[in-house]
This record gives C-alpha cells, sequence and structure tokens, in this order.
C-alpha cells in the first residue's frame, strides 16, 4: 500500500472512530497555502483540528510524537483561515488521533488538545514585550533577571 493510500486508510479510520465518539465531521482534507488539516470535527461546542498520524510500530516512536513544530505551525496557520471563513467564535483545539500498527491489528490514540498553538504564540508575544521593556530600562537584555536563559 502506498502512502497516499494509507493515509486515506487512516483518515477513514480516524473519521470512523471519531464519528463513534460523537463528533460531527465539517470537513476533511482542508488546505490553505501549504498547510492540510486531515479532519476538522465539532463536539459539544468544541471545534477540533485533527492530525491523523499511523505508524507501523512504535519502535521508531509513537506516531504521535511525528506532528513537528513546524506541522503544528501550519496547522495553526490553516486553522486560523477556517475560522475566520466559517466565522467560528466557539472553543477551539487541537487533537491527534495516533494509529499504530497494521490491519486489523492496530491500537488508537486519540490525544485530546495535544497542544496548545495559540496560547503558547499568546505567551511568546508577552514574553517578547517584556524582553523589549527589559532591553529599554536595563539596556542591556542580559542584565535584567527576567530575560536571563530566553535567548
Amino acid at each position: 500500500m502506498n502512502t497516499v493510500n494509507k493515509g486515506k486508510q487512516g483518515e477513514d479510520f480516524a473519521v470512523a472512530y471519531l464519528q463513534k465518539r460523537g463528533y460531527q465531521i465539517v470537513s476533511r482534507n482542508f488546505y490553505y497555502q501549504k498547510a492540510e488539516i486531515d479532519i476538522i470535527a465539532k463536539k459539544g461546542g468544541v471545534l477540533c483540528i485533527v492530525e491523523v498520524k499511523w505508524r507501523k510500530s512504535d519502535f521508531h516512536g509513537a506516531p504521535y510524537e511525528f506532528v513537528t513544530p513546524r506541522k503544528r505551525k501550519l496547522l495553526a496557520r490553516a486553522a486560523e483561515f477556517f475560522i475566520h471563513k466559517h466565522n467560528w467564535h466557539g472553543d477551539t483545539r487541537f487533537d491527534i488521533v495516533s494509529i499504530t500498527g497494521v490491519m486489523p491489528n492496530i491500537s488508537v490514540a486519540h490525544i485530546k488538545s495535544a497542544f496548545y498553538f495559540f496560547y503558547i504564540c499568546y505567551l511568546y508575544n508577552i514574553l517578547c514585550f517584556y524582553s523589549y521593556l527589559c532591553e529599554i530600562i536595563e539596556n542591556n537584555e542580559n542584565d535584567c533577571f527576567c530575560c536571563r536563559g530566553l535567548y
């Protein structure tokens, strides 16, 4: 099975898995620029941006460990575009459906709130602002206690 077929089969399995647990599938394979969101689902007023990862084994790490920081950033950009495009005002979270094994012997882990991209960006912006203030006040960021070790 090639990787495209395996990816589609993994996403089909994840969709069925989520639907059995009460999720409403809003969109599949949503593209924005270079980013793709595998599944967008809703449950209980929460919009879930779902990345699906499937590996034959976890010898080199669990499938969810392969969602890189770059992929998270791309997912966040695509999610932000989707949210604005569809005028969504509710909660949003990023989930990973991690599939390990070969059919029919597979295991599934649904990691809810796998990462908090927007919150992390918010905190980063606050730290950058404080760093800027410290530079102005101290005129040397190395002398300011709140900036030590950040750079």
